[in-house]
């Protein structure tokens, strides 16, 4: 942050009631793009594991650990998926809207071209919304964890509740014996 605010030239007259200079917008708007690019990065990472864990799924031969490992990257993922894409969505659309009006401003007057940058300031609403969003999908991900376990006790006997949890773990099919 200090990179950003470093050599301010707080003598250039300000449209509004602001401390930011021009040098100091020009690198506040590199570090903007660099968060975006940061968010970008990670969504293609969490893109990765979800589709190196669709394959693992798919494979007929597991251990305990792996078989383990793929179940725990697939609730960790539930909840930072949406998660990265909303973050990645509104700083994209922050990063964009601040470019075009950056690349605009000289056929602007300064007055529009602040109240243009103010108005398509994103981070407040993804403030406000990114903790509803977190709470939904912790909340949803206790109710399957809930259903899911009420599931493998709801069996018709112990023995067959007992086999069945082990095929799940291991991944493999059973075949019952008459």
């Amino acid at each position: 942050m200090s990179w950003i605010l470093e050599n301010a030239d707080l003598t250039e007259k300000q449209v509004i009631c602001s401390s930011a200079s021009a040098r100091t917008r020009d690198r506040l708007g590199k570090f903007c793009f660099a968060l975006c690019g940061i968010n970008m990065t990670s969504l293609l990472a969490l893109l990765t594991l979800f589709l190196f864990n669709k394959t693992a799924e798919k494979r007929k031969k597991f251990d305990l650990r792996s078989s383990y490992q793929v179940r725990e990257n697939a609730d960790v993922l539930k909840i930072m998926l949406p998660l990265s894409i909303f973050e990645t969505f509104c700083y994209g659309i922050f990063s964009l809207y601040g470019g075009l009006i950056y690349k605009f401003h000289n056929q602007l007057p300064a007055v529009t071209s602040q109240i243009l940058l103010t108005s398509g300031y994103v981070v407040p609403y993804y403030t406000l919304v990114s903790p509803i969003i977190f709470s939904y999908l912790i909340r949803r991900s206790r109710r399957m964890r809930v259903t899911r376990m009420k599931e493998m006790t709801n069996r018709k006997d112990e023995a067959e509740s007992y086999i069945q949890m082990c095929t799940e773990m291991w991944n493999r099919p059973v075949t019952k014996k008459n």
